[in-house]
């Protein structure tokens, strides 16, 4: 018969330290998208889902994968974190799930080969000139001076993320 050690094998449901920040339980709600976002913002009702979750004990959750440059664009609805206008919302959402006991992450991503040049007005960007097998379109090979660029937006819409309270440690 198997023994419960909680030294070893803590359970599911007791707090969890994780670099600064403790997380209540070990109860993770993956990254998604609700589809709730509008013109790259959390929207009531998209916060309104994120604290649902937390309400219903979620210990930390995750937002959907999160453009970081306009050249990698890949959904409609979803977060978009090319400027600062994304902060007040990134605040309320932190706090819709934080005032409810849980905490909240967000994926940031630039999705190359895998983006839609139809939301982009341009052609997608990707280290090779290589079609997705999921969008079938021949990206633009990135410069060196591209992908610094790039890597530039990731440290940029990162500063966004924890300035939104995001990146909290309690």
């Amino acid at each position: 018969m198997l023994k419960h050690d909680k030294q070893n094998a803590p359970s599911l449901l007791s707090p969890i330290q994780v670099g600064p920040m403790t997380i209540r339980n070990r109860v993770l709600v993956s990254a998604h998208q609700p589809g709730l976002a509008e013109n790259g913002l959390p929207t009531d009702q998209y916060i309104e889902y994120h604290r649902t979750l937390a309400a219903g004990g979620a210990g930390i959750q995750t937002t959907g994968a999160t453009s970081v440059h306009p050249t990698g664009m890949n959904e409609y609805h979803c977060l978009v974190n090319h400027d600062d206008s994304i902060i007040p919302g990134y605040k309320r959402l932190a706090h819709a799930v934080h005032s409810e006991g849980g905490r909240i992450i967000t994926q940031l991503a630039h999705f190359g080969a895998y983006g839609w040049s139809s939301l982009l007005e341009e052609p997608l960007w990707a280290p090779s000139p290589v079609a997705s097998e999921l969008v079938r379109e021949t990206p633009h090979q990135m410069t060196k001076e591209e992908i610094k660029e790039v890597v530039g937006a990731f440290g940029e819409a990162a500063r966004r993320v924890k300035e939104g309270g995001l990146m909290v440690s309690k």
